[in-house]
């Protein structure tokens, strides 16, 4: 188990990580489905009940699916340990479904995709994610309301009993008194059962051409831009180097394209890059809205970019690795910000403590400090691009 203490800090945070993912689905839609109904009633609780408990003690529980994981995380004040981790693992592992709830649950699950399908933002980052990783693959395809309606409550309860019920999650614990908290878990971890040996396992993707993809929406006000390219992770390295670059281009206010298309342009509010990371591979975003008469000096403002940053072979990354720092180190009930990094590490399969070697050593770079640019991340040609208007 990790544990990250911050005595006096007077919260705690205990973090269930199971490897369990998409592709382990029957249906489609199916391991969000079941994550949606995971806070619902249990064996010993009903719905009413069980959330009377969770205010009373002011305890809060979020259970939630990626494509890779399945994730239950509480969060409490310390003097509730006794009556927090007790409910936590009566959630996960005693979870009690019901026809009536499940119905509500996709019905709301249903209507806020149906509203998602109305806006620019969400049919371009849809559209992106469907080329770059695939329709039906586990990574990159989005649920659609049909989905939902082809999921039944044995489907849920199959999967549940199957995959969840019977498999020992990896936790982490941060916050105050990990002690007694520690001593909770190892309590409460007495009390089940667990035959599954579940291990996540590594999902190929294969590499598509670059494509340019637009969509027209009926009555929309501005253009959704997004740009994004696959890069194969074959080191911890290849992660820092990814890490870093992002952050240079988008990743906080006064990045690259910050400065450009906003600041000296003026063709957007707000432009962002942003990583997904899985299992051997990451994909890097760039994405920003703007009036549908600038796309294109847009893009070539950006084509540009790219082709300047790329003749400099190195580049000065000092201020970019201070500003990671910055994101990583936030100061308030910092154990719990800095749990949320070793849970990643391990989804990616590296050390935490080498990450956290690398990450403090950004503290102080010398200005001089400098990387090299070997990926194709500033070949514009090889971006795929989606532009919903």
């Amino acid at each position: 188990m990790q544990i990250i203490s911050e005595p006096g800090c007077q919260v705690f945070k205990l973090v269930a990580l199971f490897p369990i993912g998409r592709n382990l689905e029957s249906k489609r839609a199916l391991v969000q489905s079941v994550a949606a109904m995971m806070k619902k009633s249990t064996q010993k609780k009903t719905n009413k009940r069980l959330h009377e408990w969770l205010d009373k003690y002011s305890i809060q529980i979020e259970i939630f699916s990626t494509p890779t994981h399945f994730t239950a995380e509480l969060y409490c004040h310390v003097q509730f340990l006794n009556q927090a981790i007790p409910i936590f693992f009566e959630i996960l592992f005693q979870a009690k479904f019901i026809k009536t709830q499940w119905h509500m649950v996709r019905d709301q699950t249903m209507s806020f995709i149906e509203q998602q399908m109305k806006q620019t933002d969400f049919w371009a980052d849809k559209l992106l994610s469907e080329h770059l990783l695939g329709k039906q693959h586990p990574l990159g395809y989005y649920s659609c309301p049909k989905d939902y309606t082809h999921i039944n409550l044995e489907d849920i309860e199959h999967f549940y009993k199957e995959f969840i019920q019977t498999c020992k999650p990896q936790f982490f614990l941060a916050g105050d008194n990990t002690v007694d908290a520690l001593k909770l878990v190892n309590i409460e971890m007495k009390n089940y059962r667990f035959s599954n040996r579940t291990k996540s396992k590594s999902i190929s993707i294969e590499q598509n051409l670059p494509q340019m993809i637009e969509r027209k929406l009926t009555a929309t006000a501005q253009a959704s831009v997004r740009l994004g390219q696959l890069f194969e992770r074959k080191s911890f390295q290849d992660f820092q180097n990814l890490e870093l670059l992002n952050i240079f281009l988008g990743g906080y206010y006064m990045s690259e394209l910050m400065k450009l298309l906003r600041v000296e342009l003026g063709l957007t509010y707000g432009v962002y890059s942003h990583l997904n990371h899985f299992p051997g591979y990451s994909v890097f975003y760039i994405g920003f809205e703007t009036d549908k008469k600038n796309l294109a000096m847009a893009l070539d403002a950006i084509s540009n970019l790219f082709l300047r940053l790329k003749k400099d072979m190195k580049l000065k990354i000092a201020e970019s690795a201070k500003e990671y720092y910055s994101q990583w180190s936030k100061n308030g009930e910092r154990s719990l910000q800095e749990i949320t990094y070793a849970v990643r590490m391990k989804k990616l399969g590296y050390s935490y403590l080498d990450y956290l070697t690398w990450v403090n050593s950004l503290e102080n770079l010398p200005k001089s400090a400098t990387i090299s640019i070997e990926s194709t991340i500033f070949d514009f040609s090889k971006y795929s691009k989606t532009i919903v208007y």
